[in-house]
């Protein structure tokens, strides 16, 4: 039965009547993969200034401290991956509902990172970030932020958790790192195919405009696809009521440059794993529609995506780093050489190891 529903034109529209061949699937150009650490593993950039306060407050208290360090995420600037800022530390307070410290300071936008320091001398190189509680709540949250309604926001697709222990020594401080993080492994293939027809709408004309909403309000925007019995697509905002009772054959994006852009993954997940989507309409080889309104190019770049894998489960990830840096004491603190990391999923250590098991046993199903 032809799905009816209004447009702009106040026509009534149907959806294709056969599910069959909706677009042209012709590749026109050389496929590109997306997800978070494809091309460039997550950096993570932590001024000393943070770390010094961490260790100071840390030395006051108690010898394992719970606190939490503060920063943002943002996309980097040829889109190929992303870097965490951490700039402020915070001691955090208990609450009584809650299991961890939150902070006694939020802004919006804010990354929270749990942080323990202990400074009764180095630990053991195979020590565990997360317990079985911790990578539970990351699992849960990733899930939730993907199958919500909430406002999609790529920084909540990686949860990240870090011990920092120290030994004095003469003028020396020497801070030993763990850091680990739980992100979506959900891999997306894009290949570029011939142009798809498009319904003008209000919304199609502004997208195409030098001055659309993305420029207006200075942040990518997104949307959905759908499309009418002729083929012809019909952009639909994200906030349109419509999205939740129309059969939908992907996602359009404004704002962005590139097609392989951190943004664009989070957009496919939300895509394949909302749970008020109704009906998502795959091609032959299972795949959806990407219109891209890149800043770059006048025309619209159209792109059939290919989920890696089940389009079912959400699978997780773990990266990791681990590093010794070495600070003079009684050193006034420079924020023009902030210290670097790089988090990676080569590492086969004890926190991997766990992180497969509990990952193991359990199953996240749309």
């Amino acid at each position: 039965m032809n799905t009816r529903f209004p447009s702009s034109r106040m026509v009534p529209f149907y959806f294709p009547p056969s599910k069959c061949a909706l677009w042209n699937p012709t590749p026109i150009g050389d496929f590109t993969y997306l997800r978070l650490n494809y091309y460039r593993n997550p950096k993570l950039v932590v001024t000393e200034k943070t770390i010094r306060l961490a260790y100071r407050h840390a030395k006051q208290n108690k010898k394992n401290l719970p606190c939490i360090l503060l920063g943002s995420l943002t996309v980097d600037e040829d889109e190929e991956g992303v870097t965490l800022t951490i700039d402020r530390f915070d001691p955090g307070r208990e609450v009584p509902e809650c299991l961890e410290r939150i902070p006694t300071a939020f802004l919006p936008g804010d990354f929270l990172i749990p942080c323990k320091v202990h400074t009764q001398g180095f630990c053991s190189r195979e020590m565990l970030v997360h317990n079985a509680e911790d990578f539970s709540s990351a699992f849960k949250a990733l899930q939730h932020h993907v199958c919500s309604k909430d406002s999609l926001d790529y920084s909540k697709l990686l949860s990240l958790r870090t011990h920092i222990t120290s030994k004095e020594s003469l003028d020396n401080i020497d801070f030993d790192f763990h850091w680990a993080a739980v992100t979506l492994a959900n891999t997306f293939r894009c290949t570029p195919v011939k142009p798809i027809p498009i319904i003008p709408t209000a919304l199609a004309r502004n997208l195409s405009s030098n001055l659309n909403i993305s420029q207006v309000q200075g942040t990518y925007k997104y949307g959905y696809l759908t499309m009418d019995e002729t083929r012809k697509l019909l952009l639909l905002l994200e906030s349109d009521p419509k999205v939740y009772s129309l059969p939908l054959v992907g996602i359009w994006l404004s704002g962005i440059i590139h097609i392989y852009s951190p943004q664009v993954w989070a957009c496919c997940l939300r895509y394949m794993f909302s749970s008020s989507i109704q009906e998502r309409v795959f091609s032959e080889s299972r795949s959806f529609i990407i219109v891209l309104y890149s800043v770059t190019h006048k025309e619209p770049e159209f792109y059939e995506c290919l989920p890696c894998g089940s389009i079912t489960d959400l699978q997780f990830q773990l990266l990791t780093n681990q590093e010794t840096v070495h600070l003079f004491k009684n050193v006034e603190p420079s924020d023009k050489n902030p210290i670097h990391f790089e988090l990676s999923a080569e590492s086969q250590n004890v926190e991997a190891q766990f992180f497969n098991k509990i990952s193991k046993n359990l199953s996240t199903k749309r």
